[in-house]
């Protein structure tokens, strides 16, 4: 198998789905909410290759839900009003870059918007701006979201070093490179102390 597809058959592997014999785990410790993902260089898709799982989010009480949730490039992003209360939502890259504007009115009301740039998306109620929720595309389809205490997992990670990342709206972003061996559980804590 060439570098290229074997990179590319890498990229493709969903969190959690480990191929068979030729994968590992990075664990550990981060800010509560924060996005951790694989961040290595990115390198062109096969054109054969299946596209991500549908990110689906809820608009509740006029908010974007979860607070912080993450998917990968070429994912297809749901949104959804589950409740009866109005809400225009837009969707920014960075703070400044509107990539879309959609005004729910009704429960069931939904938009589908392709994500095809990696980076922070920000969603704002443009009735209610100070309330925001935040989306990270990621390059790669090896993504978590960190638990209330903290925890995250990455599995499916091919042997051999690759570069992590950790975003937190509130305390930034942290990386590091970190081994992952053949089958093994490496455990690495990002520190946001700093």
């Amino acid at each position: 198998m060439s570098r290229l597809a074997a990179a590319l058959a890498a990229a493709l592997i969903l969190p959690g789905a480990a191929a068979s014999g030729a994968s590992g785990t990075v664990a550990g410790g981060a800010a509560a909410g924060a996005v951790v993902f694989r961040s290595d260089p990115v390198e062109a898709p096969a054109r054969s290759a299946s596209p991500p799982a549908a990110l689906r989010l809820a608009i509740r009480q006029g908010v974007v839900q979860p607070r912080v949730s993450a998917a990968p490039m070429g994912a297809m992003l749901k949104l959804r009003l589950d409740d009866g209360e109005s809400a225009e939502i837009a969707g920014y890259l960075g703070l400044s870059d509107r990539v879309f504007r959609k005004t729910f009115v009704q429960a069931g009301d939904a938009f589908d918007y392709l994500l095809t740039k990696p980076g922070v998306v920000v969603f704002e109620n443009e009735w209610r701006p100070l309330e925001r929720s935040w989306l990270y595309v990621t390059p790669h389809a090896e993504a978590a979201v960190a638990d209330a205490a903290g925890r995250y997992e990455l599995s499916g990670l091919s042997p051999g070093f690759h570069r992590v990342t950790a975003w937190s709206p509130e305390k930034g972003m942290r990386e590091a490179r970190v081994e992952v061996r053949e089958g093994g559980r490496t455990i690495f804590d990002f520190d946001f102390s700093r």
